[in-house]
C-alpha cells in the first residue's frame, strides 16, 4: 500500500496525491479529541462556576432563614441533622436539575430528530446515559455535595442563643 502510495506521488506531470483513509480520519479524530477535551473542561468549569454560585445562593437563604434553623434548633433538632437537611436540599436540587435536564434532552430528541436527519442527515436516537455521561452526572453530583459543606457547615455551627437574639439575626 505504501509502494502504491510513493509510485502515485512520484508521477510526473500528474498532480496527484494518494491519501489513505484509515490514516487521514485517526489524524482527523486526534485533532477533534482536542477539540473535544477543550469542551469537556469548559462544561466542568462552568459547572463549578454554577455550583460556587449556588453555594453563595444557598449562604444568603440561611441568612434570611437563620430564625427558622433556630426554631428547628430549640424544637430539639441537633447541629448534625441541620447539617444533613442543608445537604439534602442541595442534592435534591441538583438531582433535579439533573433529571429534568436529561427529560429535556429526550423530548427534543423526539421532537426534532426527524428535522435533524432532513437537514443534516445525522440521525438521532433516544438512549440511556453512557457510562461516560453517568459517571458525568454523578460528578455533578459530587460538585453540588462539595457546595453544600460551607453553608451546611455554618448552619451547623450557629448556637441556638445567638440564633434567638434579635440584634444579631437579620
Amino acid at each position: 500500500m505504501f509502494g502504491i502510495r510513493r509510485t502515485i506521488e512520484r508521477m510526473n506531470g500528474a498532480s496527484l496525491m494518494a491519501v489513505m483513509p484509515g490514516i487521514t480520519l485517526a489524524k482527523l479524530w486526534q485533532t477533534l479529541s482536542i477539540g473535544e477535551s477543550a469542551l469537556l473542561a469548559v462544561g466542568w468549569l462552568t459547572a463549578m462556576s454554577a455550583m460556587l454560585s449556588a453555594a453563595a445562593t444557598t449562604m444568603l437563604s440561611l441568612q434570611s432563614r437563620r430564625r427558622e434553623l433556630a426554631i428547628w434548633r430549640s424544637l430539639g433538632a441537633r447541629p448534625s441533622a441541620l447539617l444533613f437537611l442543608v445537604m439534602l436540599e442541595s442534592m435534591g436540587v441538583m438531582l433535579a436539575g439533573i433529571v429534568l435536564g436529561y427529560g429535556l434532552l429526550q423530548l427534543l430528541i423526539a421532537v426534532g430528530a426527524d428535522a435533524m436527519r432532513a437537514l443534516t442527515g445525522v440521525n438521532l436516537q433516544h438512549a440511556l446515559p453512557s457510562p461516560d455521561t453517568g459517571l458525568m452526572m454523578l460528578g455533578l453530583l459530587a460538585v453540588a455535595f462539595v457546595a453544600s459543606l460551607m453553608p451546611a457547615v455554618q448552619a451547623y455551627r450557629w448556637s441556638l442563643q445567638d440564633s434567638l437574639n434579635p440584634k444579631t439575626s437579620g
